[in-house]
C-alpha cells in the first residue's frame, strides 16, 4: 500500500544506535575495488502476482528476537506533517543502484577480469584496478548476470554473457553488445551455466536441460532426461577433453561424448556412492575427482576410493569440495566452503591451506561460489557476495565495488518525515535522497511499514508484528494474541488501531488489547493482500473482492459480480484526495467511489503497487499477464507507460516518489537480480 502522505519517523541516528549495538553483528561493507596484494602465505522469469485459486506460497521470513512483552502505550494521534524537502546533489537522468559484488561467474579476457553479477556485469582493469559496472543503461538487457564465457567466434575472441534474457556479446570495438541472435542464439530466456569449448567450436549451456550450440553451423543439439540425462537442473557444465560433465544435486552426474552418447552415474542406476556431486576433474595420472557430499571421490582404473572427515580429516571438514579444478603440474587446487586447498593426489593431502577471510582479506562468512585455474597457472576465485580474488602465479589480489547498494532484491520502499529512504527485501536498509550511503537496520525482515501519528515504526514480518519507538523493537506473534498467519501489509486508523492482515485474516493492535479475526470469526474471504485506512474507512483487499474492515466484523464492498471491476483478486490499493479508492488487480487497474466501480483502460498487466501524490499523481506498476505489464503514470491529465523491458529487471515490485518528485522503483526476484531505479527530474 501507498498513500500521498508521507509517515512521520524515529530519528534515525536514535535508531541505528538502539538497533545497530555494538553487539549487532554489522554486515560486511564492500571493500575497495582493488584490495592490496595478499603474498600467498589463502545464490523463474519476472514473477506475477498469483492469481486468486493459485496464491503464491510464502516462506516464514525471518523475525527479530522480541524485546519487550507489552507494547508502549499509543499517545493521541496527531496530524501528519510534511517533510521538509531536502536540497539533492544528484542530478536529473536516471540511475541504478544494485550489489555488482553478488558474483554468479567470472572470466578473464585479455587485460580485464569480467564478473557477472546479479546487479550487473562489472569489468577490472588488472593494470589499474579501475572498475566499471555495466547495466542496462550501458546496453545490458537485463541487469541480473549469470554466466560468462570467452570463446572464439569467427576466429576472434569475444566475451559471451549469459542473462535473463539469453546471451549478448560483447563488441570491444565500440563498448556496445550485440545480440546472441549473431552467434545463432536468440531464444529469450535465462541462461545460468555455460562453457565454452573451443577445441570442437561449441558452446555449451543449460537450456532445455543441456544444450550445444556449434558456433560454426548455428545448429542446436538438446540433451535432456529423455535422452538419458540424470536430471534436468545441474551444478555447473565442465568440459574434459572432448566429454561434457553435468554434476547434479540430487540425481549423480552424467557424461555427454563428442558423439552424443550418454552415461550417468547416480545411485539409483549404477550404485553411485553418492548422488549429491559438485565438480569433477582430472589429475595429472589421468584419475577422476569428484566433488560431492560424502567427501573426495577418487575414480582410478575402475576403482573409487572415498577420502572423508573420517579418514582424511586434515583434507576434509566436513562435506567434500564444491570445486575441483587441475594445477599445470597435475595436482588439484579444492574449494570449500570458505578455503582453497592445494592437494597432492600421490599423498592424498593438502600442501597448502588458503583461508577467505585470513589470507586473502574477505570479510567473515565470505564463501567460494566458483574456481578456475588457467592454463598457465593463473587463479580466478570468485565469492558469492563479496566480490573475487585473482592469483596472477605470484600473488593473490581482491576485486571489489566500493559504495554499492546492500541489495538486489527489493520489494517496498518508504520515507519518511526527516527524508530518509527506506527500502526492504531481503533485509531492511535506510539510505539518504541521493542514495549515497546504506545502513541496515539488523535482524528485521519486513514485508510491510508504516508510520505512527507519533513516531513509532510498525512492521509486519512474517508470522508477526513488530513496533519500533525509536530505541526499543517489541514483537507481537500469536502466543501475544495475534493471528497466527502469514502477515502481507498493515494500516493504522485514526485512533491508531492498527491493522494486520494476511493470509487468513487479520489482527487488531489496539495499545494493550490485541484482537485477531479468523476462520473462527467467520472470515471466509481468503487472502488479505492490502490494507488501507481512507476518511476513517477500513478497506481490505483481498483475493475475492473489497472489504470494509468494521472491528470483528465486515462488510463485502465487491467481490467478482461487478463486471466492471478487472479481477476480484485485488493486490494494491491507494486513495485520491476526494477520497476514490484505487484498486489495483490481477487484472488491471479500477476506481471506487460511492458504491461505484470504474475499469481504467490505460492500465494493464498484474498491479503489484500504486503510488498518489499529494496532487493527485498516479503512478502504478504491473507484471505482465499476457497483458503488458511496466510503469504507469497519470499526471493529472493523462496516462503514460514505460514498458518493463525498459528498466533493469522486468519485475517491478513497488513504486514511491519522495519529497523531491524523484521516482523510485523496487526491482528483482530473489536469486536472480534486481536493485533500485530513480528517476530524477
Amino acid at each position: 500500500m501507498r498513500t500521498g502522505g508521507l509517515l512521520l519517523t524515529a530519528v534515525l541516528l536514535l535508531l541505528l544506535m538502539a538497533c545497530g549495538g555494538d553487539d549487532a553483528e554489522p554486515e560486511a561493507q564492500p571493500e575497495p575495488d582493488t584490495a592490496a596484494e595478499v603474498d600467498n602465505d589463502d545464490d523463474a522469469g519476472a514473477v506475477e502476482e498469483a492469481p486468486a485459486d493459485e496464491e503464491e506460497e510464502v516462506a516464514p521470513t525471518a523475525v527479530p528476537e522480541e524485546v519487550a512483552a507489552e507494547p508502549t502505550a499509543e499517545p493521541e494521534p496527531t496530524a501528519e506533517p510534511t517533510p521538509e524537502p531536502i536540497v539533492s546533489t544528484v542530478a536529473s537522468g536516471e540511475y541504478v543502484y544494485s550489489n555488482g559484488n553478488q558474483l554468479r561467474d567470472v572470466a578473464l579476457m585479455g587485460d580485464s577480469i569480467w564478473a557477472a553479477s546479479l546487479g550487473g556485469l562489472v569489468r577490472y582493469d588488472l593494470a589499474t584496478g579501475e572498475a566499471r559496472k555495466y547495466t542496462t543503461l550501458d546496453g545490458l538487457p537485463n541487469i541480473g548476470t549469470f554466466a560468462l564465457e570467452v570463446c572464439p567466434i569467427n576466429g576472434e575472441d569475444r566475451l559471451i554473457v549469459g542473462n535473463r534474457n539469453g546471451l549478448v556479446v560483447y563488441n570491444a570495438a565500440n563498448d556496445s553488445w550485440d545480440g546472441g541472435d549473431t552467434i545463432g542464439f536468440s531464444a529469450n530466456t535465462s541462461i545460468h551455466e555455460m562453457r565454452c569449448d573451443a577445441a570442437n567450436g561449441r558452446l555449451i549451456m543449460q537450456y532445455e536441460d543441456v544444450s550445444v550450440l556449434d558456433l560454426n553451423s548455428g545448429t542446436m543439439t538438446h540433451f535432456t532426461e529423455e535422452d538419458g540425462l540424470a536430471w534436468f537442473a545441474v551444478e555447473q557444465i565442465i568440459v574434459l577433453g572432448d566429454d561434457i560433465w553435468v554434476p547434479t544435486n540430487f540425481k549423480g552426474i552424467s557424461r555427454i561424448g563428442l558423439d552424443g552418447t550418454i552415461e550417468t552415474w547416480s545411485e539409483e542406476l549404477t550404485g553411485f556412492l553418492d548422488d549429491d556431486v559438485a565438480d569433477v576433474a582430472l589429475d595429472g595420472s589421468g584419475a577422476y575427482w569428484f566433488g560431492t557430499s560424502a567427501g573426495l571421490l577418487k575414480l582410478e582404473n575402475g576403482t573409487f576410493t572415498l577420502l572423508d572427515r573420517e579418514t582424511h580429516p586434515d583434507v576434509i571438514d566436513y562435506f567434500g569440495p564444491d570445486q575441483i579444478e587441475t594445477a599445470v603440474d597435475g595436482t588439484l587446487w579444492l574449494g570449500f566452503n570458505s578455503d582453497l586447498c592445494h592437494f597432492d593426489p600421490a599423498s592424498l593431502t593438502c600442501t597448502e591451506r588458503i583461508d577467505l577471510i585470513d589470507d586473502l582479506g574477505f570479510p567473515p562468512y565470505s564463501n567460494v561460489a566458483r574456481l578456475e585455474v588457467l592454463a598457465d597457472g593463473r587463479i580466478l576465485l570468485q565469492t558469492y557476495d563479496e566480490g573475487l580474488a585473482y592469483f596472477d602465479g605470484t600473488d593473490w589480489t581482491r576485486f571489489a565495488l566500493e559504495n554499492e547498494a546492500p541489495s538486489n532484491f527489493y520489494e517496498g520502499l518508504t520515507q519518511t518525515s526527516d527524508g530518509t529512504i527506506w527500502v526492504y527485501g531481503d533485509s531492511l536498509y535506510t539510505t539518504d535522497v541521493a542514495a549515497e550511503t546504506w545502513e541496515q537496520f539488523p535482524d528485521v525482515y519486513p514485508d510491510d511499514m508504516v508510520e505512527a501519528a507519533n513516531g513509532d515504526i510498525w512492521m509486519v514480518t512474517g508470522y508477526r508484528v513488530a513496533q519500533f519507538n525509536g530505541s526499543q523493537l517489541f514483537t507481537f506473534d500469536d502466543e501475544a494474541g495475534l493471528l497466527d498467519t502469514n502477515y502481507n501489509r498493515l494500516a493504522i486508523d485514526g485512533q491508531g488501531v492498527v491493522y494486520a492482515v494476511g493470509y487468513d485474516g487479520y489482527s487488531m493492535i489496539d495499545g494493550e488489547t490485541i484482537t485477531a479475526v479468523g476462520a473462527d470469526a467467520g472470515w471466509d474471504l481468503g487472502n488479505i493482500r492490502d490494507v488501507l485506512v481512507v476518511d476513517d474507512v477500513v478497506y481490505a483487499a483481498t483475493i475475492n473482492g473489497l472489504a470494509s474492515l468494521e472491528g470483528t466484523s465486515w462488510t463485502v464492498l465487491l467481490d467478482d459480480t461487478y463486471v466492471n471491476l478487472p479481477a476480484a483478486n485485488i493486490g494494491a490499493l491507494a486513495s485520491l484526495s476526494d477520497g476514490t479508492l484505487l484498486l489495483g488487480t490481477t487484472n488491471g487497474l479500477a476506481m471506487y467511489k460511492d458504491g461505484e466501480v470504474t475499469a481504467v483502460s490505460e492500465v494493464t498487466g498484474s498491479i503489484a503497487d500504486i503510488f498518489v501524490t499529494p496532487d493527485d499523481q498516479i503512478h502504478v506498476v504491473s507484471f505482465s499477464n499476457g497483458q503488458p505489464g511496466g510503469y504507469f503514470h497519470y499526471d493529472g491529465s493523462s496516462w503514460s507507460y514505460r514498458p518493463s523491458s525498459d528498466f533493469p529487471m522486468t519485475s517491478l515490485r513497488a513504486v514511491m516518489v519522495d519529497n523531491e518528485n524523484t521516482v523510485w522503483f523496487a526491482l528483482g526476484d530473489t536469486g536472480l537480480g534486481g536493485g533500485i531505479f530513480r528517476i530524477v527530474p
